[in-house]
């Protein structure tokens, strides 16, 4: 990743994604600041999620001091950064999600993504989800994630 240091672009290293509501602690990798540790605005980090691995990295920091009770009684997006979940929208739109399928998984009595106001919404949340499951150690994809609560839908309604 990269980011704005002194109106130069360095390579840098996340370390901590979440010093604060509003900026990152970083390791710079190249230039004439090379291993030292600074301070960088959110605005400043130059980043674009490629695979779905990255993004679970940048999960993974933003829950380093999270404790588990937190994480059993939070949503996964109320304890992310805001720059991560930003990220994760854009990576999302990667994803279809056609407009059955969102009918379905936004039914409001069996869908799991029935708050959902829109396809943006069902997609992130599932790509969370998918997340989710990555931390619990299971190997799942978005594929599998989303025809998993198709399934339910269905199963409710013999489809």
């Amino acid at each position: 990743m990269k980011a704005k240091i002194d109106n130069k672009i360095v390579t840098v290293k996340m370390v901590n994604a979440n010093y604060n509501d509003h900026a990152c602690e970083v390791q710079i990798v190249n230039g004439q600041w090379k291993g030292n540790y600074t301070i960088v605005e959110n605005a400043d980090i130059i980043e674009k999620v490629k695979t779905i691995n990255q993004l679970e990295i940048l999960v993974r920091n933003d829950l380093s001091n999270v404790t588990a009770e937190e994480l059993e009684n939070c949503n996964l997006v109320e304890l992310i950064s805001t720059n991560t979940y930003n990220l994760a929208k854009e990576f999302s739109s990667k994803y279809n999600v056609t407009n059955r399928e969102y009918t379905l998984l936004n039914d409001a009595y069996y869908g799991t993504y029935a708050s959902c106001d829109t396809i943006e919404d069902v997609k992130i949340n599932i790509l969370l989800d998918v997340i989710e499951s990555r931390l619990n150690g299971d190997k799942a994809s978005f594929t599998s994630i989303k025809k998993k609560a198709l399934d339910v839908v269905k199963d409710a309604y013999n489809l």
